[in-house]
């Protein structure tokens, strides 16, 4: 008498034939190369998808392709490499310094000198800017004034705590500080 099948049998075979051969396809998928970027309309974003479309258009991308992770920028992007979440991240110099010396939003973690930069892509430069007719002709004439800030968050407001910090300022009374977008520049905007 021939061996006949419980039904479903033949289909439950089938189905875990085929899932076994998908989780061999992606045990044996490439682990891609992670670049931690910004946020879309900020500089970082733009910037870590054209340098991961170059890769991949090289042989390399057949071993391990490179993924531009959206992230919060500079800060975050360290903190994505420092936990093993990324593969590299974009970042400000002096966030990076920061990180490497455990200073400011680094300081609880303390210093990571395993941290190192592969490329400087291009300077970022730290403008002030006030109305002509403001009556501003010093960066201390600032004090008590409307300033510009840009996002909380983002890597250049590390830059801009470090400059007013010199100056013994702080950008914490909230009727005195504006929070910009990501299409304004990381720059400080002051208003007199």
């Amino acid at each position: 008498m021939p061996f006949k099948p419980p039904p479903g049998l033949a289909a439950a075979i089938m189905a875990s034939t085929v899932a076994g051969c998908m989780a061999v396809s992606v045990v044996l998928a490439p682990t891609p190369v992670t670049l931690a970027t910004g946020i879309p309309g900020g500089i970082y974003h733009p910037v870590g998808n054209a340098i991961c479309r170059m890769f991949n258009l090289t042989e390399n991308h057949q071993t391990r392709p490179c993924v531009a992770v959206r992230s919060e920028g500079s800060v975050a992007n360290i903190q994505r490499v420092e936990s093993g979440a990324s593969t590299f991240g974009l970042s400000q110099t002096d966030v990076a310094y920061a990180a490497f010396h455990g200073e400011g939003p680094f300081a609880a973690a303390g210093p990571d000198p395993k941290l190192r930069m592969v490329i400087a892509l291009y300077p970022e430069a730290f403008t002030v800017i006030v109305r002509a007719d403001s009556r501003i002709r010093d960066f201390q004439d600032l004090h008590g004034k409307r300033l510009g800030v840009g996002m909380s968050g983002a890597g250049y407001t590390f830059t801009r705590d470090v400059v007013l910090g010199s100056y013994g300022w702080t950008p914490s009374a909230p009727e005195h500080v504006l929070e910009l977008g990501p299409a304004s520049p990381p720059t400080i905007i002051l208003a007199g």
